[in-house]
């Protein structure tokens, strides 16, 4: 089946039933450390973030984050009792530089969070020089990367990575410290969260029907969202910390993510291939901005009754097709402040290009949907 999540491999099934390895968080998070960073697992990352904010010296920390910017993730953030406003970012997904500057003179940041949106690199060297500025932290979200590259958690106080996101496990967000002093104030976070693990059976039922049922047997549970329809919330795990099973399936990372990022950046290329007709949308980044594990082949299609029609032809194909994110309520209720946010999002479409698809299948799909 063609499907907008990794589905597992069957060995995965019966590693999830095998003696626990003992692996422990440092070393499970060995593919994302650099050097002596402190790293910390939760079942999302949206926790991760959370714990960040918890762990501020001050009460109701202000924390900053990109109006483009999926208003499901910010849940945890939100819970934690943090301040949230939300910065403009450019037509290139780049924060603002002039309106953030604009923004801090009034009242700046505690928490400033980079977003690496697609898996591609955002500029940290700014950013950095920015926090340095108005006497923030610096978060580096880096839930669309696969693994570290140039450019990606080099610069960050701290680095949020989503394994969850890119590889077939059930859950999975880890959060690297740079600083070791700033490790005890996380520890404490985690211990107000809660550390009970839960078991994702629900996950593994969903994977195994994905795995052997046809397509056919969905059709009348799918239930086909318009292109302005935000998808359907999707509860968080029950408790932060990471289960069991992912931890197993995490344990084999080390020799997965190579595969994975060649996989990506293969199955993006191919796609890119079919865009050759006048009238097909084009790739919003130029292949060789995109990074080197793409998180999904983004499509600019020019405007939003052009996305709504190559949505809809697309999904009609079989392709796995996506609109993102849904936007905040802050955002959307301040349409000129936060004008190029919304017209990105009624103007781009998703394709997902990850590493477990039947890349022939949906490269067919792809070239008959554009023609």
């Amino acid at each position: 089946m063609i499907t907008t999540a990794p589905l597992p491999a069957w060995r995965d099934f019966a590693a999830v039933f095998a003696r626990d390895d003992g692996t422990d968080d440092a070393e499970l998070a060995a593919p994302w450390r650099r050097a002596d960073e402190a790293a910390f697992w939760f079942s999302r990352a949206a926790f991760a973030l959370a714990a960040v904010a918890h762990a501020e010296a001050v009460p109701a920390p202000s924390v900053w984050l990109p109006d483009y910017f999926c208003n499901q993730s910010t849940a945890p953030l939100r819970q934690s009792g943090a301040q949230i406003a939300f910065y403009p970012v450019g037509a290139d997904l780049e924060p603002d530089w002039s309106a953030c500057e604009r923004l801090a003179a009034v009242a700046a940041p505690d928490l400033f969070i980079l977003v690496h949106t697609f898996g591609r690199n955002t500029d940290g060297v700014r950013a950095r020089a920015f926090c340095d500025l108005v006497a923030a932290r610096l978060v580096e979200d880096a839930a669309h990367v696969v693994r570290p590259q140039p450019g990606v958690g080099e610069v960050g106080d701290f680095v949020i990575y989503s394994p969850q996101k890119v590889l077939a496990v059930p859950d999975g967000g880890l959060l690297l410290v740079r600083d070791s002093s700033q490790a005890p104030a996380i520890e404490a976070a985690i211990r107000h969260m809660g550390s009970r693990a839960h078991a994702p059976w629900t996950w593994f039922a969903k994977r195994g029907a994905q795995k052997i049922l046809p397509p056919a047997a969905y059709a009348p549970l799918r239930r086909d969202l318009a292109f302005t329809d935000d998808p359907a919330y999707a509860p968080l795990p029950p408790t932060p910390a990471l289960s069991v099973a992912a931890r197993r399936l995490l344990a084999r990372a080390p020799t997965t993510l190579p595969a994975a990022v060649l996989e990506r950046r293969r199955n993006a290329m191919a796609l890119r291939q079919c865009l050759a007709p006048v009238n097909a949308p084009r790739p919003f980044f130029r292949a060789e901005d995109e990074g080197p594990a793409p998180y999904r082949l983004v499509l600019d299609c020019a405007n939003p009754r052009n996305a709504q029609v190559w949505y809809h032809r697309l999904g009609a194909a079989g392709v796995p097709v996506e609109s993102w994110p849904d936007l905040a309520p802050e955002v959307t209720d301040s349409p000129q402040r936060h004008a190029i946010a919304i017209e990105l999002r009624r103007r781009l479409v998703f394709v997902g290009i990850h590493q477990t698809l039947d890349m022939v299948a949906l490269a067919k799909r792809f070239a008959r949907a554009i023609g």
